[in-house]
């Protein structure tokens, strides 16, 4: 948004809000989910070994690496996709990754054999809330925004995103960039807006008289959790580049 060469940040963070119950149902309705083109072309990319992937990420999985960039948008589109969908989920964050487990696992049931099996003797691992916004939902809001950007149909949008890679990689790769910061510090302040409510909703319930107040509390930590573990998640080495660069 706002071109090639300049992006309208704001503008983004924006369009993506309007997206919020398009990417909740995408985590909680399989009939969506199993429709989503970036969700078909990842399981595609990585063989239908879904659960290899949610154990060992990208280890043997070089190739997925393209479904985690954000197209001409770069690391700083990419920054605030990320961002902004962190923002979105954070009141929904302790029922996320059941919502999710169940969604993917209903597919997995109906299409069997497109997918691995878990390993014996361990718990189903699929994807983490994290690697499914990178590798999922990333590559859809992607492709939603040049979409709108360029006036043209999704599908091409998509091929769009893959086929501008290398050069959002070079010219928006600034992830110190103010205007990325700001969005930084906008989407932060609306999430410890939220907190506040919750934390004055709080004090007006006895405490721990009743399920509601104690649903509300862990929604509290919850919402902080995901900001905390958001900022704290390592970053590949090709991020850690630019962001030496721009230093």
């Amino acid at each position: 948004m706002g071109g090639l060469l300049s992006l309208d940040l704001m503008a983004m963070v924006t369009f993506i809000l309007g997206l919020e119950t398009e990417i909740l149902e995408l985590v909680t309705k399989a009939p969506e989910l199993g429709c989503c083109v970036a969700f078909v072309n990842f399981v595609n990319a990585i063989g239908g070994r879904i659960h290899e992937f949610g154990r060992d990420g990208l280890k043997n999985f070089a190739p997925a690496q393209v479904y985690s960039r954000a197209g001409y948008l770069g690391p700083k589109g990419k920054d605030v996709i990320i961002d902004t969908m962190a923002r979105i989920f954070s009141p929904h964050f302790p029922q996320l990754k059941e919502n999710l487990l169940a969604t993917i696992s209903s597919i997995i049931s109906t299409n069997g054999e497109s997918f691995d099996a878990p390993a014996q003797g361990t718990l189903p691992e699929i994807l983490s809330i994290y690697d499914f916004m990178e590798f999922v939902l990333l590559p859809h809001v992607t492709a939603r925004i040049i979409s709108d950007d360029m006036q043209v149909s999704f599908e091409d949008a998509e091929e769009i995103r893959t086929q501008s890679i290398e050069f959002g990689q070079l010219v928006h790769w600034n992830l110190q960039d103010p205007a990325v910061l700001a969005v930084q510090d906008f989407n932060k302040s609306e999430a410890i807006e939220k907190i506040a409510r919750i934390r004055t909703q709080l004090s007006s319930s006895p405490p721990n008289k009743s399920l509601e107040a104690r649903r509300r509390k862990s929604n509290l930590h919850s919402t902080i959790s995901l900001f905390e573990n958001m900022r704290r998640k390592p970053k590949n080495p090709l991020r850690r580049q630019f962001r030496s660069r721009s230093r």
